[in-house]
């Protein structure tokens, strides 16, 4: 078996139903993997986006309960854009199914996305977005079914897009995490899509905190989160308690992840490979276990 990624720098990019999407930015590949099974699927780039100056802001990778079709959706703009009006037009996505071996253009969409990765829920990618009509920081779902954009309920705190702020799916409801140097407070939707329902569900103290990711939460309330992209950590909510956890080397975002049997080769016309999976710059946690623009 041929090693791969061995040495490489990669990110995760989502995981639905033991698949694992990851990106290779330094020659931007895209692979889709089942550790389990040991098979990758290499997806092609599009070659009409794939120029210098490109600048890939957000991944999503999910699974249309309607179809049954597995997709990786991507935004992507120029690095620089020259004024206001070309940032309201700057950025487009693209849409890959497994098995067609293409990429589709669905467009262009009209937010900075300020969250590289979505958290993905009820058929729904979901990000942190600049909005260009009133200059806000909002969140955004694209609909894996319809294959659109619109903007999505946000919950009520002072400023939503700084740098202390991620999304998470957490025991089944969308969250996001807020804070600053010392703490943060974890916001969870109660009723999906319903702006009220969004409630305060706990609030971490901590000196050394950094910016934090939201990784899992387990059914006894203890939650997992990357801290300062440094160190895992835990938290215990009956102790009030966070923990760090020792891993091998460093990672910014970690992954939620139940395996499954799932074949890639069940894709037709994807090119499937069996591969030994060397050491990567990613953490992935088994289940239970980008700036703004200035004007």
């Amino acid at each position: 078996m041929v090693p791969i990624f061995k040495n490489s720098i990669i990110s995760q990019m989502g995981s639905v139903n033991g698949l694992i999407c990851l990106w290779e930015c330094k020659h931007d590949n895209t692979y889709i993997c089942n550790p389990v099974t040991r098979e990758v699927i290499t997806i092609p780039t599009n070659p009409q986006y794939h120029k210098h100056g490109i600048l890939i802001t957000g991944y999503g990778f999910g699974v249309s309960s309607s179809t049954g079709e597995y997709k990786v959706v991507r935004t992507f703009q120029r690095e620089r854009p020259f004024n206001r009006n070309e940032y309201k037009f700057a950025t487009k996505a693209e849409v890959y199914t497994l098995g067609t071996r293409q990429w589709r253009s669905v467009g262009r969409v009209p937010y900075w996305l300020q969250s590289e990765v979505a958290a993905v829920l009820n058929d729904h990618c979901h990000w942190i977005v600049f909005y260009y009509e009133d200059a806000f920081a909002r969140i955004c779902s694209f609909d894996l079914n319809k294959e659109t954009f619109q903007l999505f309920p946000s919950p009520p705190i002072q400023e939503i897009g700084n740098c202390y702020q991620s999304l998470a799916v957490l025991k089944g409801c969308l969250c996001v995490s807020d804070g600053d140097d010392s703490q943060f407070t974890i916001w969870v939707m109660k009723e999906y899509g319903i702006e009220k329902s969004w409630y305060k569900e706990v609030v971490i103290t901590r000196e050394t905190l950094n910016s934090t990711y939201l990784c899992e939460g387990l059914k006894d309330g203890t939650i997992f989160f990357m801290s300062g992209g440094l160190c895992l950590c835990a938290f215990y909510p009956r102790s009030d308690r966070v923990e760090e956890i020792h891993m091998f080397g460093s990672s910014k975002r970690g992954l939620a992840y139940r395996p499954s049997f799932l074949k890639l080769q069940n894709f037709e016309s994807e090119r499937v490979h069996i591969r030994e999976f060397g050491s990567f710059e990613s953490t992935v946690m088994p289940r239970p276990c980008p700036s703004y623009p200035h004007y």
